[in-house]
């Protein structure tokens, strides 16, 4: 994932990236989407999109 979205981008732009993360790693299982340390910067309304 784009290590600047979450703090920068907008619920939609995290929304995509996102999807984009889960169909180009998720193939055979076992990978899960999270934020990481940076949701510490993150504006709540993009925490809630992720």
């Amino acid at each position: 994932m784009d290590h600047g979205i979450l703090g920068f981008g907008s619920p939609k732009d995290i929304k995509e990236e996102v999807k984009r993360c889960i169909k180009a790693a998720s193939q055979g299982g076992g990978y899960f989407a999270e934020p990481g340390h940076t949701i510490l910067n993150a504006p709540w309304e993009n925490t809630l999109a992720f």
